[in-house]
């Protein structure tokens, strides 16, 4: 998230985006890098990155990566081929991510999507695990929805009122959140 709010105006992109004008954060920093004359890891950690492929999904980004393709380990090609987080990027609804709360201890976004669904991004901004809970009436949703969290591929049910998850350190959750008349949260 750091590298978002390093951007001018980040937390406003939703303004300004939408087809044909998005946000260009730069490229993401993901798998083997090159600077400085030598190739290296990432300097993010697992769950760092998955922050960053998320709040780039989020906010509609070009997905420009800065590694060779030919040399992606198992976990970066993962991080990139998720169908259903790179479904967030390209959601033909053509809105973006915003910030609807920000605090040195955690931040929350959400993107409104085709269908009536919307996508939250959960962040966890401190060194260890923690709680985060948002409120249907942050999000702006009332009822009851069907939630799919979008890394693990995983369907948690329905909710209403509120939404909470234990979100490892400086991770992020990233869930679909469905109308609960949706016959399925996939």
């Amino acid at each position: 998230e750091k590298a978002l709010e390093g951007r001018a105006g980040a937390e406003n992109f939703h303004k300004y985006n939408g087809p044909g004008c998005w946000a260009d954060p730069d490229m993401m920093i993901v798998g083997l890098q090159r600077s400085f004359g030598s190739t290296h890891p990432t300097c993010l950690t697992p769950n760092e990155q998955y922050t960053h492929v998320s709040l780039w999904c989020m906010i509609g980004s070009p997905l420009l990566l800065g590694t060779d393709l030919t040399k992606l380990d198992a976990f970066t090609k993962s991080l990139l081929v998720n169908d259903e987080v790179i479904a967030v990027s390209q959601d033909r609804l053509g809105k973006t991510a915003r910030r609807i709360r920000h605090s040195d201890e955690e931040s929350v976004w959400v993107r409104p999507l085709a269908g009536g669904d919307i996508a939250v991004a959960l962040v966890n901004r401190y060194p260890f695990a923690r709680e985060i809970k948002v409120s249907f009436g942050e999000l702006g949703l009332t009822g009851e929805r069907r939630v799919k969290d979008l890394w693990r591929q995983k369907c948690e049910g329905r909710h209403s009122g509120e939404y909470f998850a234990r979100v490892p350190p400086h991770a992020t959750k990233l869930v679909r959140m469905r109308p609960a008349d949706c016959p399925k949260c996939d």
